[in-house]
């Protein structure tokens, strides 16, 4: 099946967290019908990003359901091409996946998801269960540039599950919509699934997540079955150490193997591998107490930024750790020479580190799963997962 784009601007303002409103997909009264498990028919966007092809995967390889991708693109061989290189280079693809996946062109910005309404009414009364992975994530990026994809996409997302037959939604958000600095209840179980406006936001990705929130609440209100996961610092894969080039803690890797030096800063990374998060969510989503509650997917593990540098150096990506303020001087005469993400990467460096912070003795929710990756203590751990990531990275520089 392919849907066309339409070419209609969102109708939400773009200027203020205040102006996030629950427009028409909002039931007048009464409850919404809870859809049944398990799900029959599923919609899944951001599949072709790190997270959501690893939900993809586990989708594909756990459920019998039929299974829809909403992606961006002109035809629908380029969106299934999208798909399935997602999960090659990620090594999660198998033969056996022929043919499950549906696609589904749109885009999150545009209204009705980008399709006629024939498109959308067709899909609104096809699927029972939707996992909304995509987001534009991107640090330095003001509020407004975000609310199309962030804020508007999840409107349009909620219209479509509470229009015709009747569905769960499961809303991946981020523990930075908890505000900055976070909070203690990051890593405890204190996890509310309506969170107040934080006292401020360093970020505009921050802000359009909260924001999405706040209409996944009111349609939840309303009687949409509705959960919240909130993920904390993704890395790469438990097992395979296959990592998203492109995220923080990658960038920073990479930042530093480019200067040949690492930072001495008093911080702690901790580590939440892909696999863990997305077998988490499926685990979550599938059980019938999920709706109106908010997950934290906080890692098990966290090792110190010192002992990452370590390893750096003892590998040879590295030939020195200095203070921070030696580092960023020579970080940003070598981004002379480099593209612009470089300089980039180096702006949000505070921010990276802070995002990661925890204590290495704590253990988060990820922590009770029985599979929880490489055996040993929590530092063990943590540090086997930090040579696997730096051995792929490097395998890819």
């Amino acid at each position: 099946m392919t849907i066309k784009q339409s070419t209609e601007r969102p109708s939400m303002s773009e200027d203020k967290v205040s102006d996030v409103e629950v427009h028409s997909f909002v039931q007048p009264s009464g409850q919404y019908p809870s859809a049944r498990l398990p799900a029959r028919s599923i919609l899944v966007t951001g599949a072709s990003g790190f997270l959501g092809a690893n939900l993809l995967h586990d989708l594909l390889a756990g459920t019998a359901g039929n299974i829809f991708c909403l992606v961006r693109g002109s035809t629908e061989a380029d969106g299934l091409l999208k798909v399935r290189s997602a999960l090659q280079s990620q090594q999660l693809w198998s033969n056996v996946f022929q043919g499950r996946t549906g696609i589904v062109i749109g885009n999150l910005a545009r209204p009705m998801l980008g399709m006629s309404q024939t498109a959308f009414d067709f899909l609104a009364n096809e699927i029972d269960t939707i996992y909304h992975i995509a987001a534009h994530v991107n640090l330095l990026l003001p509020y407004r540039a975000l609310h199309g994809t962030n804020v508007c996409g999840t409107q349009e997302l909620l219209h479509l599950a509470m229009t015709g037959r009747p569905k769960r939604f499961h809303h991946v958000s981020s523990v930075a919509a908890l505000g900055w600095p976070l909070p203690d209840e990051v890593s405890s179980s204190s996890e509310r699934f309506r969170l107040s406006r934080p006292s401020s936001f360093t970020d505009g990705y921050s802000e359009s997540k909260w924001a999405a929130e706040q209409l996944v609440n009111a349609a939840f209100e309303k009687g949409l079955a509705a959960s919240i996961y909130r993920p904390g610092l993704i890395t790469g894969h438990s097992i395979t150490g296959v990592s998203n080039p492109q995220d923080s803690f990658s960038l920073l890797i990479k930042a530093c193997t480019q200067i040949g030096l690492a930072p001495e800063v008093p911080s702690s990374i901790r580590f939440t591998p892909v696999d863990f998060v997305s077998r988490f969510i499926l685990e979550l989503s599938e059980q019938a107490s999920s709706p109106g509650r908010a997950f934290h997917l906080i890692g098990p593990s966290s090792l110190s930024w010192r002992a990452i540098a370590q390893i750096l150096l003892e590998c040879g990506h590295i030939k020195d750790i200095v203070p921070y303020a030696d580092w960023e001087r020579h970080a940003y005469v070598v981004a002379k020479n480099m593209p612009d993400s470089f300089e980039a990467t180096i702006a949000v460096l505070p921010h990276i580190l802070d995002l990661g912070t925890g204590n290495e003795d704590s253990a988060g929710p990820l922590g009770k799963h029985p599979a929880t990756g490489p055996s040993g203590s929590s530092c063990e751990q943590a540090k086997k997962l930090a040579n696997l990531y730096v051995t792929y990275l490097s395998s890819v520089a």
